[in-house]
C-alpha cells in the first residue's frame, strides 16, 4: 500500500519531459537525461583508467568505473523492486564516484589532510563536476523553460551572468550524499540521508558493493583468505573492535530475524554473507535489507522526511538493519583492514602509491605557477565560479585547487603530471 502510494505520487507530480536545445519538449523523462548527463561525461570515461583498490591486473579487475556499473546494477534491481525510479537511481549510481582519486587506497584520505579543513570530499566534488560539466548559458529558450521548472540549479557566475545545470537536484543530492558519514567512528548509512528514496539506495547499493567487490578480489590475491573468511560461518560470538568500544554479538543474535513478519534465513544467511563466491553474499544483503524496508514502510516504523525537490511531499527514509550493519562493519574491519590489507603485496603497492601521490602534492604546490595543464585550469575556473568565499592566492585555495585537480586525473595521468614537474624542478635547479 505505501509503495503503491509513492508510485502514484511520482506518477502525478514528478517532472515527466525534459526540454531539449531548442527549446521543444523531449521524449526523454528528466532522469532519463541525467543519466545520459552522466554517461557521456567526459570524466565518467576515465573512471576506466583508475583502478579500484587491489593492485591485481588483469581482465578480470575492477576499474573505478566497473564499480560504479555494479553499484548501478544493484541500485536499480532495488529500484524495480520497491517501485521507485529505475533512471534516477541509475544516474547517481552511475555518477557516484567521478571524482574518486586514482590510484585507489589511500589517495582520498591522503588529499583530505593536505587540504584540510574539511575541505575535501569527493563526493561534493563529483556533484560539482557534473554540475559544471552540464551547465548551458542565460538567455537562451532552454534556459527560460529550465528555469520555470524548479529542479535545476541556478549557478551565479563569478564577475555576472548566470548558467542553468542541465542535471537535476535530486541526482546532484544523491552524489553528493552517496558516502556515509561517520557517527562514533563509524561510517553511519541512516546519518544525514540523501533527501530520495534513489539516493538512499544508492548509498545502501555502494556500501554493498565495495564490501563484496573487495573480499571477491582478495580471495584471488591469497587463497589462505577463503578459509578465513568461510572460518567466520562457524563463530559462536563475534566481536566489533570499535574506537569508543567492543561491540559482541552472537550467532543467536544474528541469525534472529528483524520483525516478526519478516522471513529467518537460519543458518544459511550466515554461510551466505561469509561465503567465498560474490553472488551469495550480496544476493543475502540485498534480500535483508529489502526484506527489513519493506516491513518497516508496511508498518509505517520508518521515519519520514520533507524533500524541498519538485514540491514532492513527505517521502520515507529508509531504514537499515542492525544486524546488517554489523555484518559489514565486522567484515570491513576484521578481514579487509586486519587481515587482506595486511598482506605483503598490498602493503607494497598501497606504499607506492602513497609515496608517489606525495611527491606529486608536493611538486604541484612547489610548482603550481610553472605548470601548464588544461585540466588545471578547468578546475581553477570552476573554483571561482562555485566556491566564492575562497580567495585565489590563498593557501586554501591552492591546496583545494591541487586536490580536486589530482582527483581528476586517471593512474597514467600521475604519472604523466609527475615527470612534468620533475623536469620543472630539475630546470628550476639549475
Amino acid at each position: 500500500m505505501i509503495r503503491e502510494k509513492i508510485k502514484d505520487f511520482r506518477a502525478k507530480h514528478a517532472l515527466t519531459q525534459y526540454v531539449e536545445i531548442s527549446g521543444e519538449e523531449s521524449t526523454r523523462r528528466v532522469y532519463h537525461h541525467d543519466r545520459a548527463e552522466v554517461t557521456y561525461c567526459p570524466y565518467f570515461r576515465r573512471m576506466a583508467f583508475r583502478r579500484y583498490h587491489f593492485p591485481n591486473r588483469g581482465p578480470e579487475n575492477r576499474t573505478r568505473l566497473l564499480h560504479s556499473i555494479e553499484v548501478s546494477t544493484m541500485a536499480s534491481g532495488m529500484a524495480r523492486r520497491l517501485l521507485v525510479d529505475v533512471d534516477l537511481t541509475e544516474a547517481i549510481a552511475l555518477g557516484h564516484d567521478i571524482a574518486q582519486p586514482p590510484l585507489g587506497y589511500p589517495v582520498e584520505g591522503l588529499l583530505r589532510d593536505f587540504v584540510g579543513d574539511g575541505q575535501y570530499n569527493h563526493a561534493k566534488l563529483s556533484s560539482r563536476i557534473l554540475l559544471w560539466n552540464s551547465l548551458k548559458d542565460e538567455g537562451t529558450k532552454q534556459f527560460e523553460e529550465l528555469e520555470s521548472r524548479g529542479c535545476y540549479s541556478i549557478v551565479e557566475i563569478n564577475g555576472g551572468g548566470k548558467k542553468i545545470a542541465t542535471i537535476t537536484d535530486e541526482a546532484i543530492d544523491g552524489i553528493m550524499k552517496h558516502t556515509p558519514p561517520y557517527v562514533e567512528g563509524r561510517p553511519s548509512i541512516v546519518a544525514d540521508p540523501p533527501l530520495t528514496i534513489e539516493g538512499q539506495l544508492v548509498r545502501v547499493a555502494d556500501t554493498l558493493s565495495y564490501i563484496s567487490q573487495e573480499i571477491d578480489e582478495a580471495l584471488r590475491i591469497n587463497k589462505s583468505f577463503v578459509e578465513k573468511l568461510q572460518s567466520y560461518a562457524g563463530c559462536d560470538t563475534f566481536t566489533l573492535h570499535t574506537d569508543s568500544k567492543d561491540i559482541v554479538m552472537t550467532r543467536e543474535d544474528l541469525l534472529a530475524p528483524p520483525f516478526p513478519r519478516s522471513t529467518n534465513y537460519g543458518e544459511n544467511f550466515l554461510n551466505w554473507i561469509f561465503s567465498p563466491a560474490f553472488g551469495p553474499h550480496v544476493t543475502s544483503m540485498i534480500r535483508r535489507f529489502e526484506e527489513v524496508a519493506k516491513a518497516q514502510l508496511l508498518t509505517k516504523q520508518c521515519d519520514r522526511k520533507p524533500s524541498h525537490y519538485c514540491e514532492r511531499s513527505r517521502l520515507p527514509i529508509l531504514p537499515f538493519d542492525p544486524t546488517l550493519q554489523f555484518l559489514i562493519d565486522f567484515l570491513w574491519k576484521d578481514f579487509i583492514i586486519d587481515t587482506v590489507n595486511q598482506e605483503p603485496v598490498i602493503v607494497s603497492v598501497v606504499e607506492n602509491n602513497r609515496s608517489k601521490i606525495c611527491k606529486l602534492l608536493d611538486l604541484l604546490y612547489k610548482y603550481i605557477d610553472d605548470y601548464r595543464d588544461n585540466e588545471l585550469e578547468t578546475r581553477r575556473h570552476e573554483l571561482r565560479t562555485y566556491e566564492l568565499s575562497l580567495k585565489e592566492g590563498t593557501e586554501l585555495f591552492t591546496r583545494v585547487l591541487i586536490a580536486n585537480y589530482i582527483s581528476c586525473l586517471t593512474d597514467e595521468g600521475v604519472d604523466i603530471a609527475l615527470s612534468q614537474l620533475e623536469e620543472i624542478s630539475r630546470r628550476s635547479a639549475v
